[in-house]
Formats: C-alpha cells, structure tokens, sequence
C-alpha cells in the first residue's frame, strides 16, 4: 500500500511537472497574442498620426490662405472703388470739356456705364468679403480640432507603448506565481513521498 501511495507521489510530481511547463506555454502564448494585438494598435495609430500631422499642416496652411484672402478681398474692392472714383473724375473733366466743344456725350456715357459696373464689381466683393468673415469663426473651430488630433493621437500611443509594457510585466508576475505554485505543491507531494518511505524503512526494521 505504502509503495502504490509512493507511485502516486511520483506520478504526482510527473504530472505537475508536464501542467506547469503547459501552463508556461499558454501564458507566453497568451501574453504574445495580446502584446501583438497592442503593438498593431500601436501601428495603426502611428499611421494614423502621420496623416494627422499632414492635415494639420494642411490647415496652418489654409487658415494662412484665408489671411491672405480676407486681406485680397478688401484691397481688390478697395481698388475698384479707387478706380470708380478716378473714372467719376475724369468723367466730370470730359463733361467741362464737352461743354465747350459739344461732342463728348457718348464717351462720357461710356464711363458712366463702367463706374457703374465697377460700383457693382465692388459690392459684390464686399458682400463676399463680410460672408467670409462670418465664415471665419467656424472655419477657425474645425482648424483648431483638426491641430488637436495629432496630441490626441500622440496620447493613444503612449497609452498603447504603456499597456504593452503593462502586459510584459504581468507575464513575469503570471510565470513567477505559475512557478511559486508549483514548487510549493510540489514540496508537499515530495513530504508526502518521503514519510510514505520512512514509514516503510521503520517496518521493515
């Protein structure tokens, strides 16, 4: 009986060797899906930054344009009135001279029509200049969001680098507990093995 109890002790021990040693394998197993999950996330939010960090520039670029479209918007219409104004001067002057000489009505008619259409020229452009600086407001929202994703993005990463790590060290915490387990249970089926000895060597004395 003694020694079917020893065979057990032994079979024990065997066992317990071939569960540990498995169970050391699915934790790797287990900890390399995992890490290689998180290391593709990694990936795919580093892609992710780069075209984030394009469109920023993209739109530092675009609110420079819109600076340099607000300031081209008044100064054509700026110029257009100047222009207006000057026909409307020489107009006058053609007019004194064709009260003199009598043959400058079509002429003077002529800038009439052009001082008009610049006058129109002019208040379109300043009716596209006050919808654009209406639009400003909204455009500098979705600039300013867009220059924030890449922080945004650069705190994933950290956050995806943090829990890989996290995850490498929980594997050497798992194996170490795995290990700690095993030779305590294993220590107790060696006592068990070695009092079922000494219990046979006392009755064969």
């Amino acid at each position: 009986m003694r020694r079917l109890g020893n065979l057990v002790s032994l079979i024990g021990l065997a066992c317990l060797g071939v569960a540990t040693f498995l169970a050391w394998q699915a934790i790797g197993t287990l900890v390399d899906n995992a890490s290689a999950a998180v290391t593709q996330t990694e990936q795919s939010l580093l892609t992710a930054r780069n075209l984030a960090g394009s469109t920023a520039n993209l739109a530092e670029r675009l609110d420079e344009s819109m600076d340099s479209l607000d300031e081209g918007l008044a100064s054509t219409a700026d110029a257009v009135h100047d222009t207006a104004a000057v026909s409307a001067g020489l107009r006058d002057v053609i007019s004194f001279l064709g009260q003199l000489s009598g043959s400058v009505e079509g002429l003077v008619g002529d800038l009439q029509a052009a001082e008009q259409s610049l006058l129109e020229v002019e208040a379109d452009l300043r009716a596209s200049k006050s919808v654009f600086e209406s639009s400003r407001p909204v455009v500098a929202n979705a600039i300013r969001a867009i220059n924030d994703v890449p922080r945004q993005l650069d705190d994933s990463i950290a956050q995806a680098r943090a829990t890989r790590e996290d995850i490498d060290r929980q594997q050497r915490t798992w194996r170490l507990a795995l290990v700690l387990g095993a030779v305590a249970l294993a220590s107790v089926i060696v006592r068990q093995f070695s009092s079922g000895r000494s219990a046979v060597g006392t009755r064969t004395s």
